[in-house]
């Protein structure tokens, strides 16, 4: 079967039926500058070659054309070293741990030392002794004659008393990034990839029902189609919106 020029045989079909791309865009929820490179066959702008497949076939399928034909005719089209797709990092679950923060475990530190001084400041005044009873004696006067001293040195006078002010320690600062967990979701087969805190996690195609769990503090999310997943962020859903890149935060 002879190989089709798949960027001119898109173009010719779209514009004999009188079809911007900006219609083709709004429709198939591809960019504006894939579709162009995919007219004009530089595929290699394009982040994978699994994109550029999905593009093609949803490119195609609006235009009611046969993707068939055209996604045998890519690999004639883009360089050999493009084929070779990235490999997808294992999905498995990881454990993040916050980064040690000095200012925090400082803080913390401080604030016990200081918690426990004030505690022994506490105890100290409840077991010291409060005054002696001075009482005045005569040497020649009889028991009888003993008085205490005025009751202004007594140990019965009032005293001012004693109030201990604990302070109150500042909650911890705030480290420098929340993580969070990222749920996808495939409604229908789709095309995604999930770039947690400048790496990438997963790149491929998710059937219906497949679920892909990951942790971080940022998120980029590049879909074929995003009506083709739900997100849940700490399972809260979060809409994806129309484009096909989504970023969080």
């Amino acid at each position: 079967m002879a190989k089709l020029d798949v960027g001119k045989t898109l173009y010719n079909a779209r514009t004999s039926k009188g079809i911007i791309l900006e219609e083709v865009e709004k429709a198939t929820h591809i960019r504006l500058n894939y579709l162009l490179a995919i007219e004009e066959n530089r595929f290699h702008e394009i982040p994978a070659l699994a994109y550029v497949r999905a593009y093609v076939r949803k490119y195609a399928e609006f235009l009611g054309l046969d993707p068939a034909p055209l996604l045998s005719s890519i690999e004639d089209t883009v360089p050999a070293s493009y084929l070779l797709d990235l490999p997808s990092p294992p999905r498995k679950e990881r454990l993040f741990y916050r980064r040690k923060n000095p200012l925090r475990s400082f803080l913390l530190i401080s604030g016990a030392a200081l918690l426990c001084f004030l505690l022994i400041l506490v105890f100290l005044d409840l077991i010291l002794p409060k005054g002696n009873l001075e009482t005045t004696v005569s040497p020649s006067a009889s028991p009888s004659e003993i008085s205490p001293l005025p009751s202004s040195t007594s140990a019965s006078t009032t005293k001012p008393s004693e109030v201990v002010t604990t302070p109150t320690l500042s909650s911890q600062p705030t480290p420098p990034g929340k993580i969070v967990q990222l749920q996808v979701q495939a409604v229908n087969q789709g095309t995604i990839e999930v770039i947690i805190d400048g790496k990438v996690q997963f790149q491929g195609e998710l059937s219906p029902g497949q679920k892909g769990t990951w942790r971080g503090e940022s998120f980029i999310l590049h879909f074929d189609d995003p009506q083709n997943f739900k997100l849940f962020i700490e399972d809260q859903e979060i809409s994806p919106g129309t484009d096909t890149t989504f970023q969080w935060p």
